[in-house]
């Protein structure tokens, strides 16, 4: 490093250092830091002894093969970002996206993620597979099961104080750090004091997580050292920028948050619905939706704060939509921002939506 900076002069921007090291001797970030007065560009994987010189040729299925890929995509400038945006249970449309992704072999390279978007990228991230992901939602197969994120407390910051969420997410993520994930993951979050965006790319995966998912008036701010975080959809809910600045060059939005048209559209159609049936939706179930979707039309605090953010987020989300190459918006029709318990059906929407965008998405990476 010193040989390269003082004697040859290369700009610092242009070092870029490759660890190769065994997990028994696996250091932290600060002390790898320490040591080589450097950040590390990449941590290459192990390879096995006996493996051929031309892994990456013969062994392209290989994590080691697609790190060297991924390398040689951003030295050649052509990397390939995943953006996905927010939208409470809308998001696990993400799920059916990651599964084509995965079906058709697209690579790749840097995932964004706001609120549901940055559970569902850091899960990826890390090394699930679209399959186990939608495995992980089974946890909430019936509808009362939500309440198993849900801590209600008194609303001097939030109506919900999340200890919950935070024993779900280490439940799946322990202690994982941002040097675990398997490729670059950005997740964007919302400072309040400085009134501004805040790309969360260090530390903790679950307290990233938390803070990306702190919807203001429902969710309580996530403290972090001395910042008091919200949801990063607040003022990024398709997180494309973090991608540009990266410098990322073909980008893949999944955006959804309802656009005014489908908001008008879901509640045109609940009214027709409740018009048409009044006597509908009293059975046993403990949690009915089509019941609940007839108390949207009555207060409710939690429903008003987050249509109300629907409503603002449309009109960002589809300014950041425009930094994007390919944007994905599945059909949300008939569902619910609360029907976690549906997931296979939010994830079916957004494979269906991906697979009918395919051919603009092969073009993107070809």
């Amino acid at each position: 490093m010193k040989t390269l900076d003082e004697e040859f002069h290369f700009p610092e921007q242009k070092i870029k250092i490759l660890l190769n090291q065994p997990k028994s001797l696996r250091l932290k970030p600060e002390e790898t830091f320490r040591l080589l007065g450097h950040d590390v560009f990449a941590s290459l994987p192990r390879m096995e002894a006996r493996a051929a010189g031309r892994i990456v040729i013969e062994q392209p299925r290989s994590e080691y093969s697609k790190v060297i890929r991924r390398i040689a995509r951003q030295e050649g400038d052509c990397l390939v970002g995943l953006a996905l945006g927010v939208g409470a249970a809308y998001g696990l449309c993400h799920i059916g996206v990651l599964k084509v992704i995965e079906d058709e072999k697209i690579p790749i390279d840097v995932i964004s993620g706001a609120s549901i978007g940055s559970v569902i990228a850091s899960l990826w991230a890390t090394g699930r597979s679209s399959a186990e992901i939608l495995r992980i939602t089974e946890e909430f197969k019936q509808p009362q099961y939500i309440l198993n994120l849900l801590d209600f407390t008194l609303p001097l910051q939030g109506f919900i104080k999340g200890n919950k969420l935070y024993s779900f997410l280490k439940k799946y993520l322990g202690d994982m750090t941002f040097y675990d994930v398997k490729i670059p993951l950005k997740i964007v979050a919302s400072d309040v004091k400085r009134r501004e965006s805040i790309v969360l790319d260090k530390g903790s995966l679950v307290d990233a997580i938390m803070a990306s998912c702190s919807m203001p008036g429902i969710f309580m701010p996530f403290k972090m050292k001395d910042q008091m975080l919200f949801d990063g959809g607040v003022l990024s809910p398709l997180p494309t920028e973090p991608l540009v600045e990266m410098g990322i060059k073909r980008i893949i939005a999944v955006n959804v948050t309802p656009s005014r048209e489908d908001i008008k559209r879901q509640y045109a159609s609940a009214k027709d619905d409740i018009e048409a049936n009044p006597s509908s939706g009293h059975g046993r179930e403990w949690f009915n939706l089509k019941k609940y979707f007839r108390e949207k039309f009555k207060t409710n605090i939690l429903d008003v704060i987050f249509s109300s953010f629907e409503i603002m987020q449309s009109a960002v989300a589809q300014k950041e939509a425009n930094l994007a190459d390919v944007v994905l918006h599945p059909d949300l029709s008939g569902l619910h921002w609360l029907a976690l318990h549906k997931a296979d059906v939010f994830a079916k929407r957004g494979e269906d939506e991906a697979r009918r965008n395919l051919d603009k998405i092969k073009q993107l990476i070809s």
